[in-house]
């Protein structure tokens, strides 16, 4: 999903191949940085504001099962919020070293005899080509994977506080109970499936610079029949939920 790599680079090694290659890494490298930036913002008023819940709820004493159960649902969206700074860090961490590995292959290009190698004279790997640079294949891995799983994780939660809402107002319902556990499970089990689709295992092998641009389907719900099932299940969860409350105000 994200060009963080561990192998050499691949041919063409011809000056136009590594320049392009240099500037296409170095300016996506920029809205990468500007998003980490917001995000580190966002993410220090999410950890005053995780802090402050979670000591009023403290306060309130854990022993209270609705008091425990949003001190856990505090602590989990804390958690994925802060695994995905770090897969932005990770990020930023991989376009720069992409960038820096091929600005350093077109330097070496200019200064040898292999200013223009379209084809490789001898045999082997040409001297400037370059590897042990980037990420490992787990950094990798958790780049890919780990946005999609928490995208599902936050859309799970989120449904559940508003069913949690309906719940409380309608709390002998059979019918409300039944939607909202139907609903509930099928937005999870849609969920766990497309975030299966989108973590393949080459995610946490060895990658080259050929493969890094590879979206897996249903990163971000995309391009995958179980995400679009998840997203059109978590809009039905809150239009249900929505008009149950109206009722009941009504």
């Amino acid at each position: 999903m994200f060009p963080i790599v561990t192998e050499h680079l691949i041919p063409p090694f011809d000056l136009y191949a590594t320049s392009q290659s240099l500037t296409l890494y170095s300016s996506a490298l920029w809205p990468c940085i500007v998003l980490l930036v917001l995000s580190t913002a966002l993410m220090g008023l999410f950890t005053a504001l995780a802090l402050f819940a979670a000591f009023v709820l403290l306060r309130k004493g854990l022993r209270r099962p609705p008091v425990f159960i949003l001190f856990v649902v505090v602590v989990v969206m804390y958690a994925s919020a802060a695994l995905h700074w770090a897969t932005l860090l990770f990020n930023v961490i991989g376009y720069y070293d992409v960038a820096q590995a091929y600005a350093a292959q077109l330097k070496c290009q200019c200064t040898t005899d292999e200013a223009v190698p379209i084809v490789a004279i001898s045999p082997g790997t040409p001297s400037c080509s370059l590897s042990g640079f980037g990420l490992p294949g787990a950094a990798h891995g958790l780049a890919v994977c780990a946005p999609t799983i928490i995208l599902t994780l936050n859309v799970v939660l989120g449904d559940a506080i508003v069913w949690w809402r309906v719940w409380v107002i309608w709390p002998r319902s059979l019918v409300v109970r039944g939607a909202c556990v139907i609903l509930l499970a099928a937005t999870l089990g849609s969920g766990i499936i497309d975030s299966m689709d989108s973590c393949p295992k080459a995610a946490f092998s060895a990658l080259v610079v050929s493969n890094l641009t590879d979206i897996p389907a249903g990163s971000f719900y995309q391009s995958d029949l179980f995400g679009l099932a998840t997203s059109i299940l978590s809009l039905a969860n809150n239009m249900v939920a929505t008009i149950l409350i109206g009722c009941k105000a009504w």
